[in-house]
């Protein structure tokens, strides 16, 4: 087994900041047949049945439920992340980081 690298060039989504930080909310959406990984032949397969089917299931996308602050100033976001049809709960570490200060 190897390490691939490759991205979706196709992504879209919404920020929601709340006023109370813990409060707000992201979604996203992806569009599977973008995926890149810089070969057409795995590219294909990968856009195929046996992965991503993307004929049938043209997005992939995550919706947070909930933020919890976490020690060290992280943040953990839960949501329901869609694949494939098939829906789960998921937990992810967030970092906010300030880029610019206007």
């Amino acid at each position: 087994m190897g390490q691939v690298r490759g991205r979706f060039n196709s992504i879209s989504g919404e920020i929601r900041i709340a006023d109370e930080p813990l409060l707000s909310s992201f979604e996203f959406s992806v569009d599977t047949a973008s995926i890149d990984t810089h070969h057409s032949g795995r590219d294909a397969d990968l856009r195929g049945s046996r992965f991503f089917d993307v004929e049938k299931y043209p997005k992939m996308t995550f919706s947070s439920t909930g933020m919890k602050v976490e020690p060290g100033g992280n943040f953990t976001v839960e949501g329901d992340f869609t694949i494939c049809g098939i829906t789960r709960k998921i937990i992810a570490a967030l970092k906010f980081r300030l880029v610019h200060q206007l």
